[in-house]
């Protein structure tokens, strides 16, 4: 992880000046050469560790984070002030259905063509990735007299935090935003292994189609819901009124599957979490409007590096709280990821 993170910060910063595409094609090709590990461990039955060296390879190329960065510095430099809030919440939920269909299909495809065949349709499919990435067009025309050795990538990347304008809140309102997804990230991105863990066990135990229909659901309403509410509502309330909202609707759900005890209950909570995949995407796209076009790399880059470490600390924390009070109440865990929706709703306030 942290060789990922450090390159996503330096690449960031690089993409300001140098153009967005390494920063999509960077992460493709690591994650090639890793399938290749795969594929040669799998087929010549090579040592584990080859596998430890296709993960370092990845992480050098800054895998999924600098992708995030990279995508949503594109996606920014593609659209105006006023379509950028719905065009980030599209990709979000891109991003995360995706993710979704993949968790779904993965086992499946294991059990039916095997390790191997699997990671040969990944390939294709990463290859693919790369072929389309080649042909669209730089975003951000790259400056000939960008140098890419030099650390002062690294220090535009942190001077994007550290720096003011004249009004004296830039600076204030970056830093507080970095605040605000310390609390949302992992409540929204770690805690898929507790979600599991809950349905899995009584009073539900369901199987993993059920457990598959429930994740459907829940990622199709909270797909419908915040593009609804962006396309109608941003225009006129804006970006950290939404992203107040969306809290709002995540509280609510939590607290209510804390005491699910039916299954009809549990398919009860994707519409009251109708709108729970809203702050994320709309803090991206309030802080994207404050900088300028040229620090846009290295202000997602902090961003995609808070995800990876969000994900990492939420899956660990909440996975204690739920094993440390299944017996006492096994909903308890959701009423602590609650609290921090509702601590990021604050702090937006």
């Amino acid at each position: 992880m942290i060789p990922a993170l450090m390159a996503t910060v330096f690449i960031g910063g690089y993409t300001d000046n140098g153009g967005r595409k390494i920063g999509l094609i960077s992460p493709i090709i690591g994650g090639i050469v890793q399938i290749y590990l795969l594929l040669c461990t799998e087929i010549f039955h090579l040592p584990i560790w080859f596998i430890l060296i296709g993960g370092f390879l990845e992480g050098l190329s800054g895998g999924i984070a600098m992708f995030l960065m990279a995508a949503f510095s594109y996606i920014s430099d593609k659209t105006s002030r006023s379509q950028r809030s719905l065009r980030i919440i599209i990709l979000e939920m891109v991003i995360g259905c995706s993710s979704t269909i993949s968790f779904l299909l993965s086992g499946y495809m294991i059990q039916t063509i095997g390790f191997l065949g699997t990671t040969l349709v990944l390939h294709v499919i990463v290859v693919l990735d790369l072929c389309v990435v080649f042909m669209m067009p730089e975003s951000l025309p790259a400056n000939e007299h960008a140098k890419f050795w030099t650390l002062k990538h690294f220090k535009n990347s942190i001077n994007v935090y550290t720096t003011d304008d004249t009004s004296g809140k830039r600076r204030l309102a970056l830093l507080t935003s970095l605040l605000i997804l310390f609390f949302l990230i992992p409540a929204r991105l770690g805690t898929d292994s507790v979600q599991i863990l809950f349905m899995l066990n009584r009073p539900l135990c369901w199987d993993s189609a059920f457990i598959g229909y429930f994740k459907g659901l829940y990622y199709l309403t909270s797909t419908i819901g915040s593009i609804l509410l962006t396309k109608l509502a941003q225009p006129k309330f804006g970006d950290l009124q939404l992203l107040i909202v969306g809290c709002i609707s995540a509280v609510l759900h939590l607290v209510f599957w804390a005491f699910v005890k039916t299954s009809l209950m549990m398919f009860l909570v994707p519409l009251l979490g109708i709108f729970c995949s809203l702050p994320i995407g709309m803090l991206r796209a309030f802080s994207s409007k404050i900088v300028s076009p040229h620090e846009l790399g290295a202000m997602f880059s902090w961003i995609a590096s808070m995800e990876q470490i969000g994900v990492l600390v939420g899956n660990v924390g909440f996975t204690a709280i739920y094993t440390a009070t299944l017996l006492w109440h096994n909903g308890f865990v959701f009423i602590a990821i609650a609290i921090c929706y509702f601590c990021g709703g604050v702090v937006a306030v």
